[in-house]
């Protein structure tokens, strides 16, 4: 044999070589590791008492939600702190509300979502019971007159 050859079979083993280790180096080398965290643990209210159960639903028949408002307005639900009811009334007979975002007063019809997000289930006096749909909580808009901030 001459040298040139020998040369280059040395060369292919010790790139097989290299190779060999350097792929079980790699499998032999994952550690496992964990990391113990304590996270505080938040209580949520429970608000399946509100309800109904569903036995059957359809995709062709639309379902009905339905509230009681009466358990609401004294249930402790969460405020949107960011908004202010001020009022409603009925124009060209629809219902308008009107309320109080980042320190101006905007008006919705009582179908529209309030800030793309806040749909209104109940106005009242003091306060709008919305449906939050980016959460699918019930939450209240309250005025200012009910608790709210002042100007």
């Amino acid at each position: 044999m001459n040298k040139k050859l020998l040369l280059i079979i040395l060369f292919i083993i010790i790139f097989v070589i290299i190779i060999y280790v350097l792929i079980n180096r790699s499998s032999t080398s994952t550690v496992s590791t964990s990391i113990s965290k304590n996270i505080p643990k938040t209580n949520y209210r429970d608000l399946t008492k509100n309800f109904i159960e569903i036995n059957d639903v359809s995709f062709f028949e639309p379902y009905l939600l339905n509230v009681n408002f009466s358990d609401i307005s004294g249930g402790g639900y969460p405020i949107v702190e960011e908004i202010k009811f001020l009022g409603f009334y009925f124009e060209n007979e629809e219902k308008v509300v009107y309320v109080l975002e980042n320190n101006t007063v905007k008006k919705y019809d009582i179908k529209e979502l309030i800030s793309q997000r806040y749909y209104i289930l109940k106005a009242s006096k003091y306060q709008l019971i919305v449906l939050d749909t980016s959460e699918g909580t019930i939450k209240l808009i309250i005025s200012n007159s009910y608790g709210g901030n002042e100007l």
